[in-house]
């Protein structure tokens, strides 16, 4: 029993220390406090915890992995006039887990997209703006291809889920059982997030001495006080082997053309995912697409340059109204 509660106060005490880190980087950004929600899925028996801050436009944001939802801080700092609801995806940052061994591919998408439709009713959006990266990508296209309702317009932070998506080097070693497991394990340094960001083509980035101060605590945190590595480690070796993404795990390209929320890509051209050509094609396929490549970037290409892709995003945005002004309010401060 004593063991059970000092692995509960242990537990609490990062948790804790994750969300000061939270806070601070946002806060660091200029992105505000945001409000923390918790959302009962009950179709599927967990929790999520999605970051709510801000007012006026309502915008999902829906990230990567492995990653959280305070990811999108710096790119938030620099968007006005918007209510962000940034998702803690299922088991990672602070959301329970959803258990992906036992649901087969297509399950574990229905999955997703009935957690991000039980995040926007409970947050009383109405339709929103979607902006979502790399497997988060693949959720947002999902939500507008099985929701069409519920999507207003579409940003893709670089490349996203959709077959024919190259895994990355930095994923290769998680795929592999047992290693990934162990990988997943060990206490994450200053040296191994350098590496990774290089793997992923921020070069530039890293050069420039990023990450520092409250976004180096922050990433450090999510790994080490988190489960987040753990469970995304999982759900890597549910869709992927050393050699690639398995058959049928990516978002269907021919199923592109039946989006029809105005859809912005932006990618970099240093994304190890896939080619701006590859970006090209698919962006090709859907009726009503932009694509904006920007130089020396990589996967995660708003952290290169925030201030320009909240630019290039509300200038996207400028062009269609509000898509639910009257429900975008945001959480008052009590609400847990």
């Amino acid at each position: 029993m004593w063991n059970s509660v000092a692995n509960e106060t242990t537990a609490a005490a990062r948790r804790d220390h994750y969300r000061a880190a939270e806070q601070a980087m946002w806060q660091h950004h200029g992105a505000g406090a945001p409000v923390e929600r918790w959302t009962d899925v009950g179709a599927l028996g967990i929790r999520v915890r999605t970051l709510d801050v801000g007012a006026g436009r309502p915008v999902l944001f829906v990230h990567g992995g492995p990653n959280a939802g305070a990811t999108w801080g710096p790119l938030v700092g620099h968007l006005d006039g918007v209510r962000a609801l940034a998702v803690d995806r299922p088991g990672c940052g602070l959301s329970d887990p959803l258990d992906y061994s036992t649901i087969s591919t297509r399950q574990m998408w229905d999955a997703l997209v009935t957690t991000l439709v039980a995040v926007l009713e409970d947050a009383d959006t109405g339709p929103v703006d979607a902006v979502g990266s790399s497997f988060g990508g693949a959720c947002v296209l999902w939500l507008a291809r099985q929701r069409p309702d519920l999507v207003h317009s579409i940003v893709l932070e670089g490349v996203p889920l959709v077959e024919g998506m190259v895994l990355a080097p930095n994923l290769r070693p998680l795929a592999i059982r047992p290693l990934g497991r162990l990988i997943a394990r060990l206490p994450a340094r200053d040296a191994d997030v350098r590496r990774t960001f290089r793997q992923l083509g921020h070069e530039c980035l890293v050069t420039g001495g990023w990450p520092s101060g409250p976004d180096r605590d922050w990433g450090l945190s999510m790994m080490n006080d988190t489960a987040t590595m753990r469970n995304e480690v999982r759900l890597i070796q549910k869709g992927a082997s050393w050699r690639g993404f398995r058959p049928g795990v990516g978002f269907d390209s021919a199923a592109l053309g039946g989006i029809t929320a105005p859809t912005l890509w932006i990618v970099g051209d240093r994304d190890p995912f896939g080619s701006v050509a590859l970006v090209e094609s698919w962006a090709h396929e859907m009726p009503a697409a932009a694509l904006t490549v920007m130089p020396d970037s990589g996967h995660l290409p708003w952290l290169d340059d925030p201030e320009e892709h909240a630019r290039l995003i509300e200038d996207f945005w400028s062009s269609r109204p509000n898509p639910s002004a009257s429900a975008s309010h945001p959480a008052s401060e009590g609400e847990t």
